[in-house]
């Protein structure tokens, strides 16, 4: 998939041990990695990282690309920890889920120039998470959360509008956004539309959220990725 000056090529989850950071509360540590690669125009295959520490401790967000080395992402004021779970081509936007002072998830964009900044919540909402983010790093995907009445909403952010809340499928009270187009213009993932089982769904500004049924052997479903056409 060509994404302004790159080609996306994959990921791979995987684990490392780094052995020195910024942070007291250990010496050294594993965390889970995901590697992103991508090709660029001049014919370059680049790999960066993004991840977490899961062992001890607070998470440490961090990134680690040819250029720019190990970075660490830093916290929320107060924070408890953080996880970076997606990164623009060029690693100079990071997405991902911030533990709040209190105990709270809350989704985050990191730039270079800006820091770790929380995306904050909706009203109704006590909790939010950051999953994707788009290539040029301008849009983020994610999901808003009620952890009381166990309700959780997708949702889209950019620097403009903020949080645009997406909504649910008929009869149902959870949308779980998995993937989107780089623009941001569409979104799918899991639904519930009031039945049993989880649906998957497609919504774009156009349409609004639509589920989609089941193949009659199907007992549940979950749109993981999209292409961009």
């Amino acid at each position: 998939m060509k994404t302004n000056n790159y080609i996306y090529v994959g990921l791979l989850a995987s684990v490392v041990v780094l052995t020195a950071h910024p942070y007291a509360h250990a010496t050294s540590f594993t965390v889970d990695t995901t590697y992103k690669f991508y090709l660029t125009d001049a014919g370059q295959l680049v790999r960066g990282d993004f991840g977490a520490d899961t062992t001890s401790g607070n998470a440490l967000a961090y990134i680690n690309t040819p250029t720019g080395g190990l970075v660490y992402l830093g916290d929320l004021p107060g924070g408890l920890g953080a996880y970076a779970l997606d990164a623009s081509d060029d690693f100079g936007t990071v997405v991902g889920t911030a533990i709040t002072a209190t105990s709270n998830l809350e989704a985050f964009i990191w730039t270079a120039g800006g820091g770790l900044v929380g995306l904050g919540t909706l009203a109704g909402y006590d909790a939010s998470t950051g999953t994707k983010v788009s290539s040029d790093g301008n849009i983020v995907l994610g999901n808003l959360s009620n952890t009381t009445l166990n309700i959780t909403e997708a949702f889209l952010w950019s620097q403009g509008t903020g949080i645009t809340p997406l909504g649910f499928v008929a009869g149902g009270n959870f949308t779980t956004a998995m993937a989107m187009t780089n623009d941001g213009s569409v979104v799918v993932g899991s639904a519930n539309d009031g039945t049993v089982n989880p649906i998957f769904f497609r919504w774009t500004q156009a349409t609004g959220m639509v589920g989609h049924a089941l193949l009659p052997s199907a007992i549940s479903g979950s749109a993981t990725g999209i292409s961009e056409d």
